[in-house]
């Protein structure tokens, strides 16, 4: 498989975009983040040429999101609180979907509306043993595709790249 790079990885932002969430083939991987601060700030308006204040979610491991309206409510839930205080600490699901903007379509942030598995040290064991037992690269890419935690938990990811170069070695 060809690795492509999407041209608006190589636009600077300060806020985490669809974009940053999607794999070298274009596939969006969902990530689970740590909230570490929600405030509202001032951020500049290209449109207005102006600034102005929204809330923004600044988590431990990865840029921040702006929340809009949609958001709000998947943070209560995935979070068990409306209180910002009570989130802090809790972690969420990062993922995207298509919205329609500006006369097109993007992939817009989304907030996975329920909290996130945490993995034990056994789970990963477990997926890192199950990775290894795989032979083809078909029966690689549907074990990532069936439980989001072959794609939320780094070592576990690191561990498919490192089979899927594997088994394209054996297959040239």
């Amino acid at each position: 498989m060809e690795t492509k790079t999407h041209i608006d990885k190589l636009k600077e932002s300060n806020f985490l975009g669809g974009v940053d969430l999607q794999d070298e083939q274009g596939k969006t991987i969902d990530r689970i983040v740590t909230i570490k601060e929600i405030k509202k700030d001032n951020v500049f308006n290209q449109k207005t040429q102006d600034e102005e204040p929204v809330v923004i979610v600044y988590f431990t491991d990865s840029k921040p999101i702006i929340l809009n309206v949609i958001n709000t409510k998947k943070i209560r839930n995935a979070t068990g609180t409306n209180f910002i205080e009570e989130m802090i600490g809790k972690q969420i699901t990062l993922t995207t979907a298509p919205v329609k903007a500006f006369g097109q379509m993007w992939d817009a942030i989304r907030i996975v509306e329920q909290a996130p598995k945490i993995l034990t040290d056994t789970d990963i064991s477990n997926a890192l043993k199950q990775i290894q037992k795989i032979e083809t690269l078909e029966a690689l890419t549907n074990l990532y595709n069936s439980d989001i935690k072959f794609k939320t938990n780094k070592s576990i990811v690191e561990a498919i790249k490192s089979k899927s170069v594997e088994l394209k070695a054996v297959k040239s």
